[in-house]
């Protein structure tokens, strides 16, 4: 596996990764709010034939929909606790060329610009960063 493509992917989709934190809690505590404002299906009534009421059905169907989307929530927050625990591993240019580079796509001039440094400069710490990040992430950068 090549690690650093990983470590790379990681990095593009962590702006997005960590705005559905927000998002995915929301989407929970509605949920829930939701769930706590259905009425329970009624012991005497007759069953439908071949399955439950529609009441139960939306009991149900919170239920699935928050165990998902909790599930989705605990991997966000994975996610981002790896990309947040290799940028750790790096000093402020190198968390900024990544950042530029990877999360932010500010573009290689822009990047040069506000370090002041040369192309070959932002490449060449680029990568070094880049090997830091993966061998923080994951322990090596290439199996």
């Amino acid at each position: 596996m090549n690690w650093k493509r990983e470590a790379t992917e990681m990095l593009k989709d962590y702006a997005a990764v960590k705005g559905s934190l927000l998002s995915l809690e929301e989407q929970i505590a509605q949920l829930e709010r939701d769930y706590k404002s259905l009425k329970p299906a009624r012991a005497d009534m007759a069953p439908v034939k071949g399955g439950g009421n529609g009441r139960e059905d939306a009991m149900i169907n919170n239920i699935v929909l928050r165990e998902e989307l909790t599930k989705a929530l605990e991997g966000a927050r994975f996610k981002v606790r790896y990309v947040e625990r290799g940028l750790s591993a790096l000093n402020e240019t190198e968390k900024r060329v990544l950042d530029g580079f990877y999360i932010h796509k500010l573009g290689r001039e822009r990047i040069c610009e506000e370090l002041h440094i040369e192309m070959s400069t932002l490449y060449r710490i680029r990568d070094a960063a880049l090997r830091r990040f993966t061998l923080a992430t994951y322990g090596f950068t290439e199996t």
